[in-house]
């Protein structure tokens, strides 16, 4: 392929399965900020699509929810959700051609609080039609696109102690268990939901369209120690098609870790007990998008502030949760909500995380575009797992009197070249760093070197 060939490529939409993504989410009460006059939904995305080059979106769908923490203008205002993804800003999002991957957190009007009342006929009945609805819209609206729509919850287990009494002073108590008799109304409510998904996919057979329903549990040590909640109780009783794990109860680990080895083994247990409860199921949905496992990470994010902390974080869950077979690993969250460090944050300024992923995403479609734009899953994880696989030892190309002022990067103490060439290392995107009194400049091209002061190591 030339270059104008393969410039064209990686301009283009891509319909492989990136792995890689984040997410789009505001409630009413966060302090939402933009750079443009457009809302924050459709800021959000277009920034993550058209800067970063990302494939998948992740977003909120809910009564009130959406509107007010999208800060959308909603008249008149949806009564259903089938209503509420045709809000023009929602289903711009929805329609974007360089998205395929969608993961969404959808609530329905039907029943707004539905661990806190026993589920009637009636209730169940109402959440069924108004899913049905959904789901149908969705494979007929954008039928012909190759779309996957996922459509779950959020963090499960949190939801199921919250309605059992655990969770007093805003602090949830991991001591206290889960009712049966919410456990019950949380069964009831998602065999409705995937009952809707399953027959909506019935009534219209033909549609280029995927839609899954996911669960999303989040606490994983203590489901592999037999607590009751989302991946003991729920899973087995209503068998989804996905499950999403909120992964902190397990990820933050590897802000820390001196073991990463122990800090995977522990992670991959998790992630297997998960599997373990779920029947078998979905071996054309497997075969139709390539995936391997039920099983994604919908959420991990890091509190640390260093950008070398930041980056090797975000690089071993990834490397983590892909090399065990998860199909998507996503990062809370693109914008700041005031919870973990942004890909964005309110300076706006570019950070070491957007470069992360801006690199990652460029290196992915100049791999999908050096075959034929059609990998095999198989052929693209394998080459992700490698990119994001951290070198048992650093391999640098010294240089000195060398700089890359060009490049963009960030910056740490060193003492050394060599353990300049060891950061670098860190960061599958970086490709050289430059050693100059005491700091490492870690750069993401060394496409034009320039005369400096520094001994630039320049990754082998």
């Amino acid at each position: 392929m030339g270059i104008f060939g393969l410039l064209l490529a990686l301009a283009a939409s891509v319909d492989t399965n990136l792995l890689v993504g984040t997410q789009m989410i505001y409630g009413p009460t966060d302090h939402v900020y933009n750079f443009t006059a457009a809302d924050p939904l459709t800021e959000q995305t277009r920034r993550y699509v058209d800067g970063l080059g990302g494939n998948q979106l992740k977003i909120h769908l809910a009564p009130e929810t959406t509107c007010s923490g999208y800060r959308l203008v909603c008249e008149p205002p949806p009564t259903s959700l089938q209503e509420l993804v045709q809000i023009p800003s929602v289903a711009s999002a929805l329609g974007l051609p360089q998205v395929r991957f969608y993961h969404m957190w959808v609530y329905s009007f039907s029943n707004d609080d539905y661990l806190k009342h026993n589920w009637t006929a009636a209730m169940e009945q109402a959440e069924y039609n108004e899913m049905l609805e959904l789901t149908t819209h969705l494979l007929r609206a954008f039928n012909g696109t190759d779309k996957v729509f996922m459509l779950g919850n959020w963090e499960g287990d949190w939801a199921l102690l919250s309605a059992s009494g655990c969770k007093k002073d805003g602090k949830f108590d991991k001591k206290c268990n889960a009712t049966q008799t919410v456990i019950g109304r949380m069964v009831a409510w998602a065999r409705q939901r995937q009952r809707a998904i399953d027959d909506a996919r019935k009534l219209v057979p033909n549609s280029t369209v995927t839609v899954l329903y996911y669960i999303e549990m989040n606490l994983g040590p203590e489901a592999v120690d037999g607590k009751p909640g989302v991946t003991n109780d729920v899973l087995p009783a209503v068998n989804p098609d996905l499950v999403s794990y909120s992964s902190y109860s397990s990820t933050n680990a590897y802000q820390t870790t001196t073991n990463v080895s122990q800090t995977d083994a522990a992670f991959h247990a998790v992630l297997d007990h998960v599997t373990s409860a779920l029947p078998d199921k979905l071996s054309w949905v497997m075969e139709r998008l390539g995936i391997q496992r039920r099983v994604f990470i919908g959420e991990y994010g890091t509190h640390l502030t260093d950008d070398v902390g930041i980056v090797r974080f975000t690089s071993r869950v990834t490397h983590a949760a892909i090399s065990w077979g998860a199909p998507w690993a996503l990062y809370w969250e693109f914008y700041d909500n005031n919870s973990t460090q942004p890909i964005v944050p309110r300076s706006g300024k570019d950070t070491a995380l957007w470069h992360w992923f801006k690199s990652y995403y460029s290196a992915a479609k100049a791999f999908v575009a050096a075959h034929g734009g059609k990998p095999s899953e198989r052929e693209f994880n394998a080459w992700a797992v490698t990119y994001f696989a951290e070198p048992a030892k650093s391999s640098c190309a010294y240089s000195q009197n060398i700089g890359f002022p060009q490049s963009s990067g960030y910056r740490s103490q060193a003492r050394s070249s060599a353990e300049c060439c060891d950061l670098c290392a860190t960061n599958p995107g970086c490709a050289a760093g430059v050693f100059e009194e005491q700091v490492c400049y870690l750069k993401y091209s060394a496409a034009q070197p320039e005369p400096g002061k520094g001994v630039a190591c320049i990754k082998k």
